[in-house]
């Protein structure tokens, strides 16, 4: 994948990618809400595995210092549905660049992959300017929003069902 939008480049890993996935993997709060913060080892090895091995993620870039700055889970989890999901460098929080980026993996993958569907999950704990703004404002880019809670506990899940706008054009 090689995507451009006016501030990010998303592209595939690479190995050369560890020092800055570690600065978001290896941070405490920025891996809260996710699992306990990655060591060096761990990152490279979850980098050389999943994300190049598997390619199940992209790396998003930001133009400016040619800096990755958030990891992007892309991967197809059944036949024309995609999975994604997101964690950025504390850093680059509340500026857009997630906002900016995923919608630009979205529209290829409705657009290039011809993708049906695209869902994520996000911990309905982490509110504010976070996954749920993306997910929330899904309909400012012509997909539509739809919550389902399962569980107990604060550990309840948000679906988002990005239905393939191309359909409604």
């Amino acid at each position: 994948m090689n995507i451009e939008t006016t501030r990010m480049i998303i592209r595939d890993f690479t190995p050369e990618d560890a020092a800055d996935l570690h600065e978001i993997f290896g941070d405490d709060e920025t891996m809260e809400n996710c699992e306990p913060a990655y060591n060096f080892e761990k990152t490279k090895e979850f980098l050389t595995s999943f994300c190049i091995g598997r390619k199940g993620a992209v790396a998003s870039v930001h133009k400016e210092s040619n800096k990755v700055i958030g990891y992007i889970l892309f991967n197809e989890a059944d036949e024309g549905v995609y999975e994604m999901g997101w964690i950025y460098n504390r850093s680059f929080w509340r500026q857009g660049y997630a906002y900016e980026s995923c919608k630009a993996v979205i529209d290829y993958a409705f657009g290039e992959l011809k993708a049906h569907k695209v869902f994520a999950e996000a911990i309905d704990t982490v509110i504010g300017y976070s996954a749920f703004n993306i997910l929330e404002n899904g309909h400012e880019i012509g997909y539509c929003f739809h919550s389902a809670y399962h569980g107990k506990g604060y550990a309840k899940e948000s679906h988002l069902a990005l239905i393939d706008y191309m359909r409604q054009l």
